[in-house]
């Protein structure tokens, strides 16, 4: 989907287009003033988003790397993976806990 810089799309990746930029490099530095700008304001207003630049033209988009549980889809797979086996309520509880950042990564395993 593309939007424009004061559009909100809850829920949806979207391309914000800064006119006249987006020719160049996608490196901070060799980025237009506009899109510098444009770029610091998402990012200290909405810094709970992921922010990502690049060049619009000859751009080809391979990949989507993202956190799929709780992001993507409404579940936790493991948590359902633990419901197979008779283990949800357990495996659910580690879960929240680590969630809450009330276990480290190795204590959570």
């Amino acid at each position: 989907m593309r939007g424009t810089a004061g559009e909100v799309v809850d829920g949806v990746a979207c391309d914000i287009v800064f006119p006249g930029e987006g020719r160049g490099p996608a490196s901070p530095a060799a980025l237009g003033p506009g899109l510098r700008r444009g770029t610091s304001a998402l990012t200290d207003a909405l810094p709970h988003l992921d922010v990502i630049v690049q060049q619009e033209a000859d751009r080809c988009r391979k990949l989507l790397v993202a956190d799929m549980d709780s992001t993507m889809i409404t579940v936790e797979c493991i948590d359902e993976l633990a419901d197979y086996v008779g283990l949800k309520s357990e495996v659910s509880d580690v879960t929240e806990r680590a969630m809450r950042g009330e276990l480290d990564f190795a204590e959570a395993l």
